[in-house]
């Protein structure tokens, strides 16, 4: 069966995609690296300036894998005769994908293991449970009951970002993440549930408590509702 190739392969640019899959060895103004399952494509390639080696300009991400260019710039565009009808992601959209993909991941690894993670991460009881009291989350359920919500809509869903984090999401990481999707997202998952298990914890009881009061008031409401629906009516 013949593998179907991506839109942006066309007849202009057949012989950039040749260049890049090695089946010819050179394209004018371009020169290539390769890094395990991607092609990272280099323009305006080292040269001496005032005594300086400069650093090569990154053009833009070829994966094998996939046939798919990321971080493409305007001059490549040109250079490969690419159509502008074309958009290709880039690293901000990668982040973005990254993090819903590590939050889903994240989810996961706190149904099935979140026992396990509590006994062997060696955080202490205070760290786990939040210092909450009965009228802080009284005040919660009532003001999320006067918003329209119910006791159902009321769950805390634990969600991974690089900001809060406080980390860059790294050209390292980026080609670390083209090469190695799904076990780069598995070990960032496993490394943002650990540090943030505190937080996440507290969080869940927190939240879980005013899911309880509501339930109770919510409970309570359909009882009045059932006696005062079983009065007489003189």
């Amino acid at each position: 069966m013949k593998q179907l190739l991506p839109d942006w392969i066309t007849k202009e640019t057949q012989t950039f995609f040749s260049w890049l899959t090695g089946k010819i060895q050179a394209y004018p103004g371009l020169r290539k690296t390769e890094i395990e399952k991607c092609t990272l494509i280099y323009g305006n390639f080292s040269f001496e300036q005032q005594g300086k080696m400069q650093e090569p300009n990154l053009y833009g991400v070829f994966r094998k894998t996939d046939d798919t260019l990321y971080e493409v710039n305007a001059l490549l565009y040109h250079i490969a005769g690419i159509s502008t009808v074309f958009s290709f992601p880039g690293k901000d959209d990668i982040q973005r994908k990254l993090e819903c993909k590590v939050s889903a991941k994240g989810r996961i690894i706190i149904k099935n293991f979140w026992d396990e993670l509590v006994i062997s991460c060696g955080y202490t009881v205070k760290d786990l449970i939040p210092v909450i009291d009965r009228e802080q989350i009284l005040t919660a359920a009532e003001k999320y009951q006067k918003r329209g919500k119910r006791s159902l809509d009321i769950v805390y869903v634990p969600y991974f970002t690089f900001t809060s984090q406080k980390h860059l999401f790294s050209d390292a990481e980026f080609l670390q993440y083209l090469n190695y999707e799904d076990s780069y997202v598995d070990k960032t998952a496993w490394e943002w549930i650990k540090k943030d298990l505190p937080q996440i914890s507290q969080k869940r009881i927190y939240y879980g408590c005013v899911r309880e009061e509501m339930r109770r008031m919510e409970s309570n409401m359909c009882k009045t509702g059932r006696i005062q629906g079983t009065q007489k009516i003189a």
